[in-house]
């Protein structure tokens, strides 16, 4: 089978293309429905697709080797959860190289009441590090998505986008009070 959709980098405003939304992802540390080895889609949180249960999508990108991605995710993860989990706001880990140093089971322990979901990243689909990565390609790095799959912003901290370089990530105006909190 030939792909005939090219590889796409999402940028603030872009909804996700229903090919996008179906691809399969490992789950390497379960939440809610999902158990490690299941598969992951992110239409799973689409109300279209799944029966109107839509969510909110927060995703972080890391990488398990660097240090910065352990302390800051699981900070970030943990304050996401305790402050938007009732509005529907689902966290999301996308994991590259679990076990170099820290396995899934780790990240996701280290975290309140077993969070976030977490999803390997280097898998040999597109992963989510491809579709949403911030134009510094840098770890660690995070993604917005509304219930309507459209990404609303890239931050590569959540201070601000203080990319100035790309109009790729958005700006801390399509998010009222992104900016400082």
């Amino acid at each position: 089978m030939v792909n005939i959709l090219p590889a796409q980098t999402y940028c603030a405003g872009e909804q996700i293309s229903t090919y996008h939304q179906e691809l399969n992802h490992v789950v390497c540390a379960g939440l809610d429905d999902y158990e490690s080895g299941d598969m992951f889609k992110l239409s799973d949180y689409n109300g279209d697709v799944n029966g109107g249960n839509y969510h909110i999508i927060f995703i972080g990108l890391h990488a398990s080797w660097w240090g910065v991605c352990w302390d800051y995710g699981v900070f970030v993860a943990d304050q996401i959860v305790e402050e938007w989990s009732e509005y529907g706001v689902k966290v999301i880990t996308s994991l590259q190289d679990p076990g170099q140093p820290y396995s899934c089971t780790q990240w996701q322990d280290s975290g309140i009441s077993g969070t976030p979901l977490i999803v390997l990243g280097n898998q040999s689909n597109t992963g989510l590090f491809s579709l949403f990565h911030d134009s510094w390609n840098v770890f660690p790095s995070f993604v917005l998505i509304d219930h309507t799959m459209t990404v609303r912003a890239k931050p590569w901290t959540l201070a601000n986008n203080s990319n100035t370089t790309s109009s790729c990530d958005g700006s801390n105006s399509l998010i009222n009070g992104w900016s400082g909190g």
